[in-house]
C-alpha cells in the first residue's frame, strides 16, 4: 500500500525522473531541428549520447540513497520505505528513458515536422496575402492622393 513514506519518498524521485526524460527529449529534438538528423537518427543517437552523464547521475542519486537501507533502529524501520522506493522508481526511469522514450520521441518528432510543415505552408501563404493587400492599399491610397492634387 501506498503510504505518507513512500509519497514522500516519489515526491523526492519526482524531479529526478522528470529531468532525465527532458535531458534525452531535449536533446532528440535538438538533433533533429539543428543538426537537421531524420526522427529515427535524432531519438536513437540522443539516447547514446546523453546514455552515460543521465545513467551516472541516476547511480549516483541510487547508491546515495542505498545507504539509507543500512539504518536500523525504530527510525531506521520509519523511513526504510524511503530508499526501497527511491531506488526503484529511478532505476525504472532510467529503464523507460532509454527504452521506452526514444520510440515517443520518434513519434513525435516524425508527426511535429509534419504538423510544422504546414504550419509554413500556411504561414507563406499568410505572408503572400499580406504583401498583395499592402500593395493593394499602398496603390488606393496613392491613386487618392494623386487624385486629390490633379
Amino acid at each position: 500500500a501506498i503510504n505518507m513514506i513512500s509519497l514522500f519518498a516519489l515526491i523526492i524521485c519526482f524531479g529526478i525522473v522528470v529531468d532525465d526524460a527532458i535531458v534525452v527529449a531535449e536533446h532528440a529534438d535538438y538533433r533533429a531541428s539543428s543538426l537537421k538528423e531524420n526522427p529515427f537518427n535524432a531519438a536513437k543517437n540522443a539516447a547514446t549520447f546523453m546514455g552515460l552523464p543521465v545513467f551516472t547521475a541516476t547511480i549516483t542519486t541510487v547508491l546515495a540513497f542505498s545507504g539509507l537501507v543500512l539504518i536500523g533502529g525504530r527510525f531506521g524501520s520509519l523511513i526504510a520505505d524511503i530508499p526501497y522506493t527511491v531506488i526503484l522508481v529511478l532505476l525504472a526511469s532510467l529503464l523507460e528513458c532509454f527504452l521506452i522514450l526514444p520510440n515517443h520521441m520518434y513519434h513525435s518528432l516524425k508527426n511535429s515536422s509534419k504538423v510544422l510543415s504546414g504550419i509554413m505552408f500556411q504561414v507563406k501563404n499568410l505572408t503572400k496575402n499580406l504583401k498583395f493587400l499592402k500593395t493593394s492599399i499602398l496603390n488606393l491610397l496613392f491613386n487618392l492622393i494623386y487624385s486629390i492634387d490633379t
